[in-house]
């Protein structure tokens, strides 16, 4: 039970409608980073506990992916795909999985824009794929190449382990 949470109106630009793909809203890691939070799409639950709780440790289970050092304890890790290793952010407000086309085009080049296929998805070390990604023309910074979306999230089940940085994901 979480006391005193105040939630505000998300307001989106007209060319993002995220509802269209499951979105209501929006909880920060700024909020979530004290708990083992467990993402849970396909049965719409978003549990929280507190690190080291009985019930944390009998929900976060499955593939261990350790966050990448350099980006400070946030939900990015290295992954492998038909594409080699790339390094994505984890975020449920982003509707879609997303390549930029700076990282997609050498492998892809038929594809500027659209969906692409990688018949491998690996991450800490176990065989996710085929997962279908959005090439989009988008600057990240350097190092970044792209997001594991919602419409991941909708097929798995991921504890986000902020304190041991690392996720554990599998499939619910």
């Amino acid at each position: 039970f979480i006391e005193d949470l105040v939630a505000e109106l998300e307001v989106h630009h007209p060319s993002y409608m995220p509802d269209q793909y499951g979105q209501q809203g929006f909880l920060g890691t700024g909020f979530l980073k004290p708990y083992q939070v467990v993402i849970d799409y396909p049965r719409g639950r978003l549990s929280l506990f507190k690190p080291g709780s009985s019930r944390a440790g009998a929900e976060c289970r499955g593939t261990a992916v350790p966050f990448a050092g350099q980006w400070n304890g946030e939900p990015v890790t290295e992954v492998e795909t038909d594409l080699g290793r790339i390094v994505l952010w984890w975020d449920t407000g982003t509707p879609l999985s997303i390549l930029t086309t700076r990282i997609a085009l050498p492998t892809w080049p038929e594809v500027k824009e659209g969906p692409v296929t990688s018949r491998r998805l690996s991450v800490g070390g176990k065989d996710f794929g085929p997962w279908t990604f959005e090439v989009v023309n988008l600057t990240l910074p350097p190092g970044f190449e792209g997001f594991l979306g919602y419409n991941y999230f909708s097929k798995r089940l991921v504890c986000m382990d902020f304190r041991n940085k690392k996720l554990l994901v599998r499939k619910s």
